[in-house]
Formats: structure tokens, C-alpha cells, sequence
């Protein structure tokens, strides 16, 4: 049954921690081992055992705990009445500690000095100088120097974080650089982890770059929640997350913006993203506004002829630019039921005119300006 953790040190000269978390008397039975009378912090004197990855925190019993750190202190014990001699309250025997499974002891190579807790009750074993050495001001209120407290050392000290585990979680993977993907969180976490870091100190444009874990999450998320998505960087100033979503919002209809949305993205962002969709549709207008080019007249297709090849391009042409409007020429249309302009549409759009086109000639400068349409239209910037 031996994990292999270490128990904390009984030396009563050094006993913050056992002090902060209970009081004990010397056992006559073992000799080096106390015996506990009254415990007022258990997570602070029986620390879980690593959890493993897939969900934020795992509970365990008081007396499940108790056991497991009287195992290793340098010695291999049998728990037996005739061996130890523990006094536990039954109702604190019977409480439950919650422990995240990826911040937990034996979760990294070294012991955490610090555990943080989570307003519901969540112990997170972290390390206050991998913490500093991400953000020097990340939790900067909660981490001071151990001097400041008297007689406090950094080591066993549990601090109040007012954020539910979820939340914690994911700003303690990003300082640490970890992926928080195995624990799930939804996108309405991660937009609220986000927003609440900036009040511990951390900037998130600073750490939510290209290839990191945490941006690769949110990339996940943009194919159904683009303009969620969309407004969490253009508030956070996350330019790349911004702009590579930004693609995704080619035919949102810009009036299902709320003022709650145009407020969090700001003017900027809010006008990059009008700009984009009206500059994608004046640049269509203009690469259909030139028709195929003419040529000499021919037996059975003279310039009459041509003319009316000149009118039915611009008749497609006008039916493609009235589809790509924001509002898809229908004013009851929602969101989703419209898509952006793709190459195939434009080409699909011209191919019943080529079909009825008799003239070889008139076929070919109708394929030669749609394939040089086609080209420059995909070579069109899509993203803000």
C-alpha cells in the first residue's frame, strides 16, 4: 500500500504547518510520531495522491488520507492498532478533500510549495516559482513573501482563490504551458478563465500565441461559436486568434451583432469586420464588372451576337453580387442559411451561359475570364 509520498515533518520547533492545522500531542506508543487531537485544516496536514487526467479534482476521505501519509517516513509500516495509534474525530474522519487531478502531489517532478484553493473547495498543489518565472505578477496579491506572514513559510501554505476550480484550472495550464483539453472545459469557461485573468496579474494576448495549447483550444471551438470567438480576441487583443477566425465570419449577417457584442469587441475590431465583408464585395463587383473580351466576327456569331454573350455574363454577374450581399437579398434570412461566395459558386453560376453558347470562340474568352476570376477571387484577402 506504500505510494511513496513523503510526510510532512512533525519536529514541534517547526510546526506551522501542524500548527495551521491542528493540534497533537506526543504518542507514548511510537516513538517520533504525534498523535492528532483536533484538526482544523485536513488538507493542509494529509495531502492527496495524484489523481490521474480527466477531470478537474477527485475527493477523498479523511481517514483514506490519514493512512496513506503515516506509510513513508523513512520507515515501512503496517497500520494496525498494535503499530500506530491514530485519534481521529468521526466527523472529520468522515469529511471529503477535493484535489485537481492534474495539480495534485506527484503531479510534476517536484513537490509544490504553495496550494491554492478554489472557492469550491478544490486544492491545487502549485509551484510558486514556476508561477514567477511565467508572470512575475500573476497572483502577486495571493503569493506574497513568506516573511510577511510571521512564522509562515511559503511550504504547506493553503491560499483562497475566488474562482471555481473549472477556472483556476485552466489559468494555472497556462502559466505551466499545459494543455487543460483533458478536463474539458466548455467554451463558456474558457471565455471566463480568460476574462478573469487580467485580475491576477496575467495578460492573455501575452500567453495565448500561435501553437500553444490553450489557442489551439480555442481554435477548436471556432467552426460553431465564430463570433464568441471572434469578440474574446478582439477584447482580449489577441490579434492572430482574430484574424484567423475572422474567416469563418465571411457571411455572419453583421445586424445579428448585439450591443453587448459590439461593445466587447470594440470599435476596432467591430469596424475591421465590417471593412472586411464590404471590401470581399466590391472586390466580386469589380473582378465581374469586366466581360469577356470580344472577338472578330465570324460566320453566325457577329458583334449582335456577342452582345447578347456580354448581356447574360452581366445577368450572372448581378445574380452572384446579389447573393453575396450581407443580407442575402432576403431581409427574413438567418444567420447560417446564407454562405460566403466560394469558387465553385461563381463557376456553377456561369455554366448554363456556356452551355447554350454555340460559338467556340465565345466559349473560349467566356472560360478564359471565368478562370481568371476564379483565380483572383481565391487570392482575395479573408481574414481582418
Amino acid at each position: 500500500m506504500d505510494q511513496g509520498y513523503s510526510r510532512p515533518s512533525i519536529d514541534p520547533s517547526s510546526g506551522y504547518q501542524w500548527e495551521a492545522a491542528g493540534t497533537w500531542e506526543q504518542d507514548t506508543t511510537m516513538s517520533g510520531f504525534p498523535r492528532v487531537t483536533h484538526i482544523n485544516s485536513p488538507a493542509a496536514l494529509y495531502p492527496s495522491p495524484p489523481g490521474s487526467l480527466g477531470s478537474a479534482d477527485r475527493t477523498h476521505s479523511l481517514q483514506e488520507l490519514t493512512e496513506s501519509s503515516l506509510i513513508s517516513h523513512g520507515h515501512s509500516l503496517a497500520l494496525s492498532e498494535q503499530d500506530v495509534n491514530v485519534s481521529i474525530d468521526t466527523d472529520v474522519a468522515d469529511r471529503v478533500v477535493s484535489v485537481s487531478t492534474s495539480f495534485c502531489p506527484g503531479s510534476h517532478p517536484t513537490e509544490g510549495d504553495v496550494v491554492f484553493s478554489s472557492k469550491d473547495d478544490v486544492l491545487f498543489y502549485v509551484h510558486s516559482d514556476v508561477i514567477k518565472a511565467a508572470c512575475p505578477e500573476a497572483f502577486s496579491s495571493f503569493l506574497p513573501l513568506p516573511s510577511s506572514i510571521p512564522g509562515a513559510t511559503a511550504n504547506g501554505a493553503v491560499i483562497k482563490i475566488p474562482e471555481d476550480a473549472m477556472t483556476l484550472n485552466v489559468i494555472l495550464h497556462l502559466l505551466y504551458g499545459s494543455s487543460c483539453a483533458p478536463n474539458s472545459p466548455s467554451l463558456d469557461q474558457l471565455v471566463h478563465a480568460i476574462d478573469s485573468m487580467p485580475g491576477y496579474g496575467i495578460t492573455p494576448s501575452t500567453f495565448i500565441l500561435p501553437q500553444t495549447p490553450l489557442y489551439t483550444l480555442l481554435l477548436s471551438h471556432v467552426p460553431h461559436h465564430p463570433i464568441q470567438i471572434y469578440a474574446l480576441a478582439a477584447h482580449h487583443k489577441i490579434e492572430q486568434l482574430a484574424s484567423q477566425t475572422s474567416s469563418h465570419l465571411l457571411a455572419f449577417q453583421l445586424s445579428n451583432v448585439t450591443d453587448e457584442m459590439a461593445m466587447r469587441m470594440g470599435p476596432v475590431y467591430l469596424k475591421r469586420l465590417v471593412l472586411l465583408q464590404a471590401g470581399r464585395l466590391e472586390a466580386l463587383k469589380g473582378l465581374l464588372l469586366q466581360p469577356p473580351g470580344l472577338h472578330a466576327p465570324i460566320g453566325g456569331c457577329g458583334f449582335e451576337e456577342q452582345r447578347m454573350v456580354t448581356r447574360a455574363w452581366a445577368l450572372a454577374s448581378a445574380s452572384l453580387v446579389w447573393d453575396a450581399r450581407p443580407d442575402g437579398g432576403d431581409a427574413d434570412k438567418r444567420f447560417g442559411d446564407m454562405v460566403d461566395i466560394s469558387t465553385h459558386r461563381i463557376q456553377a453560376a456561369f455554366m448554363t451561359m456556356l452551355k447554350d453558347l454555340e460559338c467556340q470562340d465565345c466559349e473560349a474568352s467566356v472560360t478564359a475570364r471565368l478562370r481568371d476570376v476564379m483565380v483572383k477571387w481565391s487570392a482575395l484577402k479573408c481574414t481582418v
